[in-house]
This record gives structure tokens, sequence and C-alpha cells, in this order.
């Protein structure tokens, strides 16, 4: 017990000999070659003047030519390149021994490059380079000590001589050790500074470092540099849904898929689920590396209970194609990714036009709030209808914006602005005060259509958002059963218990609950279960292709067989020929929505096509939109 317990502090005392990064053993080896070149002319010349002849004295440095050429030779490992460097450095010293006839001052040399050698940080040359060292004085002084030593004593007794100098050279060896151990803390520490430690790349610091690194020595050699900005999609939905310690997990997981997919990229973790990888490569080939990372992706990653694909998001900007600085390469990738994102398209190249887009949207978002101020968004609303009957069950309210300027705006064009910007509880009070509005003037009318409203997650978080509708069903004197709210998945899962106690609350006042775009989040059944929904939309991304893709129409199978067995209305959407609406029919599905049966009207052009469907002569009524 007490020998391992002084060989664990003896290594911890003594240095580790961890493998210098690259980029710091590259300069360093740079500098002991050009020393151990230097030394051969120098060499050459001090024996020539110390009285040997040409021949002799060239004799007497080609080993230092065949090691400095190997020191150099690129197809060798750094290790046998440090070897052939020290070898060739130690054997300097012993020739300036000889060729000085043994002068003690001659010894120093030994000490020099001991220290020097230690620079490597690599026991093996460090090893070898004091091995040398012991044969030389203790073999060949003992055989032939004028050669080693010039001093009486050492041709008396030469080992007596070998042992000093050989306590010398321990001595020297424990203090360059002290030191080495010294510098590898430091680097140690260096490291950490520069490293995220949950995945073990560079972190934003590192990164930062190296891109600028990288940047000065493409401006040098002519080289092209390209940057890859990877954001995950919907990450904090799985830190919500399962626990951080999966997200950390997940991290992990895409830490580990880009060292296999990139193992020539310097790679970092920017910030939360943002990754960084730096190539040198100019746009296409970058923007090739940026789509083997989203195939990468695709491919499922299971961690604990979560078994599911990591999409992303990429954005590519390259040097000198786009960009000129750090700053520049960062932000224009970080831009293209953002529109990869509103895209959908995985990976995009910055283009300048991102620019003017970005200060487009930021216009926008100042206009926004005068619009909700002005009227300026009106509803336009999709039927729904009874697959069996063809029967009008109601309309879906969907948002548009008639921009002075830009026209009829969609809600992709806004929405993301809303709620970035802090506007989403302003913007859904008003669309639900315009459907609610539009329902009491059909009530009026002799037409009873339930509104459906879509949420978003900062009106789940809302506590106050309860009340708030209840304050608008009582001043516009709408039933709270004319009135249902669609939330989806992800929606919910952004903070389920938060969430929860919301639909708890609006349910109490009678309202009912649509599920939409059922499928594409990350909800369990358990949590399906816990929702107070009366009705499961499916996407329509299911329903597009269910008459010719397999797949697909099993998809909507089950969910319609899993709605109807948990006693939940199903609707499909995205219903836009004949075939869906007969298969869907035959599959069970309760509800119909879309281009099949029409496109969102305003509220007038919906009034005048209820009211043609509801003068057909019986037995004429047409689920194609008229």
């Amino acid at each position: 017990m007490e020998y391992s317990h002084v060989v664990g502090r003896l290594r911890e005392a003594l240095p580790q000999g961890r493998l210098l990064p690259d980029p710091v053993w590259r300069g360093r080896h740079l500098g002991m070659v050009v020393l151990l070149w230097s030394l051969v002319p120098a060499l050459a010349t001090f024996a020539l003047l110390s009285g040997k002849g040409l021949g002799h004295s060239a004799l007497e440095v080609v080993p230092l030519v065949a090691l400095a050429a190997a020191a150099c030779a690129p197809w060798l490992g750094r290790r046998a390149r440090a070897t052939a460097a020290a070898f060739g450095l130690i054997t300097c010293s012993a020739l300036l021994v000889h060729l000085w006839e043994g002068r003690i001052e001659a010894h120093f040399a030994f000490f020099v490059v001991l220290a020097l050698l230690m620079l490597y940080q690599d026991w093996l040359p460090f090893l070898l380079a004091i091995g040398y060292v012991v044969v030389h004085h203790g073999v060949l002084g003992a055989i032939d000590p004028s050669s080693v030593y010039d001093h009486p004593g050492g041709m008396e007794a030469p080992w007596l001589w070998a042992l000093v100098h050989g306590g010398f050279v321990l001595a020297a060896s424990a203090a360059n050790m002290v030191a080495w151990h010294a510098s590898e803390q430091l680097l140690h520490v260096r490291e950490e500074a520069r490293t995220d430690e949950l995945t073990g790349l560079l972190n934003r610091r590192g990164i930062y470092d190296q891109v600028d690194r990288a940047l000065h020595a493409a401006r040098r050699d002519a080289r092209p540099l390209g940057l890859i900005l990877l954001d995950l999609d919907r990450f904090k939905e799985i830190n919500d849904t399962f626990g951080h310690h999966v997200g950390d997990e997940v991290l992990r997981g895409v830490g580990a898929r880009l060292r296999r997919v990139l193992p020539e990229a310097r790679l970092a973790r920017l910030s939360g689920d943002e990754f960084v990888a730096m190539l040198h490569a100019d746009c296409d080939a970058t923007l090739d590396a940026a789509r083997r990372v989203l195939d990468a992706l695709e491919q499922p990653l299971a961690v604990e209970e979560m078994v599911g694909q990591i999409g992303g998001s990429i954005g590519v900007a390259s040097f000198p194609e786009q960009a000129d600085t750090r700053v520049e390469l960062l932000r224009y990738a970080d831009r293209a990714m953002y529109r990869a994102k509103r895209r959908g398209s995985g990976a995009e190249v910055y283009i300048p036009e991102d620019d003017e887009s970005s200060r487009d949207r930021l216009t926008l978002a100042g206009e926004l709030r005068g619009a909700i101020a002005d009227d300026q968004l009106v509803l336009h609303f999709q039927p729904k209808a009874d697959l069996a009957t063809a029967t009008v069950r109601g309309v879906e309210a969907l948002v548009r914006w008639e921009h002075p300027q830009r026209g009829l705006l969609y809600p992709d064009a806004f929405i993301d602005l809303a709620e970035q910007h802090g506007l989403m509880r302003r913007l859904t009070l008003h669309v639900l005060e315009l459907a609610m509005y539009q329902q009491r003037e059909w009530r009026h009318a002799g037409i009873n259509l339930p509104v459906a409203v879509n949420l978003s997650p900062a009106n789940l978080l809302d506590m106050r958002f309860p009340a708030d509708v209840a304050a608008l069903l009582s001043a516009w004197q709408v039933s709270p059963g004319a009135l249902q709210l669609e939330v989806t998945e992800n929606t919910v899962m952004l903070d389920p218990p938060r969430a929860l106690d919301t639909i708890a609350r609006l349910s109490e006042l009678g309202i009912t609950f649509a599920l939409d775009d059922f499928g594409t989040g990350y909800s369990s059944l358990a949590q399906l279960k816990r929702l107070p929904v009366t009705e499961l939309k499916i996407d329509r991304s299911f329903v597009l292709e269910m008459t010719t893709n397999r797949e697909d129409a099993a998809i909507v199978r089950s969910t319609v067989d899993l709605a109807r067995n948990l006693g939940l209305e199903v609707v499909a959407e995205g219903v836009e020929t004949q075939a869906h609406w007969e298969q869907l029919a035959a599959l069970g599905c309760h509800t119909a929505q879309g281009y099949h049966l029409s496109r969102p009207l305003p509220a007038d052009e919906l009034t005048d096509w209820v009211r043609r469907r509801d003068a057909a002569p019986p037995g004429t009524s047409n689920p194609i939109a008229v």
C-alpha cells in the first residue's frame, strides 16, 4: 500500500509527457531543426580551424547532416523526427567536446541541449539524450579518456569523473523536469480555458484564436478558409422534455459526429447548441462538408429514453470570397444559418442580400407594432368539413398583414418577428378579438361556425392569458364552446407544467383544444393522455403523400386509430385531392381541411361560400372548393 502510494506521488511529481498540440510542436521542432542545421557548418568550420583536414572535417559532420535530414522528413512521425533532432543536437555536443579535446567548457553544451530537448515535453527524445550522455561519458570516457576529459584527474580516474559529470547531468535534468512539469500545467490550464468541458471541442475563445491564426496564414499563403456554423433544431424542446442530462448527451453525440465527419476541421461548440467548424477549403468544398454534417445528423441518435434525429441548420461563409475577418466570417455564417432555418433548406451560403434581409426584418418588426394598433391585421378563414357528409364543421382563423407598401403578408413573414420582439401577447389577443367579432357576426347572420385560433409558446407561458381570454369572451358575448384553441406538441413541451396549467384554466372556461401538427414533435403518448384536447390534427406533411407513400399512409392510419381509441376527433390537414378525401374517409378520419375543400378566404368570401353550399340542392354538396 505504501509502495503504491509512493509511486502515485512520484507520478504526480513527474511530467506526464503529453503530446503537445500540433501548432506548438511544429513551432518548437522548427527551432530545433534550424539550430541543428546551423550547427553543421559551424562545427565543420571549427574542425578546419582546429587543424583537421577538409575531408576529415566533412566526415565529422556527415552523421549530423543525416540526422538533420531525418528531422525534416515529412513522412516520418512526430516522435521519429523529434528523436532525430535530439540525436543530432546531442551529437553536436559530443562532437564539440571531441574537437575541443575534452575541454571542460565544451561539456556545458550537453546541459544546454538537454534543456532545449525538454521543450518537446516528450520522454522518448529526452531519455534517449540522457542515455547518450551516459554512454558518451561512461563508456567512451573509460575507453578513451583524453577524447572526453582534458583534466589529469579524468585520465587517472575516468569512472569517477563520469560519475561526477553524471551527477551534474542528473541535477540539471531534474531542474529541467521541474520546468517541464510547470510548463505542462500551464499548457493544461490554457487548454482548459480554450476547451468546451462538455464536448471536448474548442470553446468560443479557442475557436476565435484558431480562426485568427488561420486567417493570418491564409492571407500569407493565398489559401481559402471556410467556416460552418451549425445550430441544432428544437434543442430546447429536447432539454425541456427529457431533461438537461439528456440534452448534454445529445451535445456530446453531435460533437463526436462532427469529429468523425470532419476530421480535418477545427471544431468548436460556440454556445448552447451552436457549433463551428473551420476548414482550409473554398466555399464549394465547405458547403459539401456542411451537407455531410447534415447527413450525419439524420442518423438516429439514441440517448436514454430518447431515440430520434437531431436536425440542424447550417450557414457557410468563406475567406476571401465573402469575408475578410473573423468577425465577418462568424456574422455572415450566422446570417446564412438563419436563412437556412427560415427556409428549412438545411444549409445556405452567405449572400450580400442577407444583410439587406436583416435590416429589412428589423424595419418590419418596428412596423408590426404599429400594424397591430392600426388594424392592419386581418383574418382569413379556412373551413373544415365532415369527411362523411361534407358538412362544414368549423373554420381555422389564419392571420394576414395588409401592409401599406408590401401588400398582403403571410404569417411566415412576421410571426417569428413577433416572437423575437415580445409582441406575441398583443398579436394573439388582437387575433382572438378579430375572431370573436367575426364569430358573433356569423351567429347573428344565422351561420354557426366555431372558430379555431393558433396559440404560440409565449401564450401558454403567460399566466395572464386565461383571464385575458375570459374578458374577450365576455366583451364579444361569444360562447366558450364556439372558440377552439390550437396548440402544437412542441409548444406544450417548452415548459409542460406551466403550459398544462394554462390549458387547464382555459378548459375550465369551456374552451376546447386541438393538438396541431401531430407527429412532428417530441411529445410522448403519456404526455398526450395528459393534454385536455378534444381534437387531434394530423400534420399535412404526412397527408400530402399518403396516396403514394406507404410509410406516410401507415402513419396516418395509426394516428387515426390512436385518436379514435382515445376518444378524440381527428382532423387531416393538407387534403388537396379527391383521392386524399376518399382514403381518409375509408380510414375513419372525421374531418378534412385543405385546398380540396377551400383555400383560406376573407370573412365575406367565406360567408358567400358557406351560403352557396347551403343553397345547393340536396345530394349535390361537393367537397370540391366552390
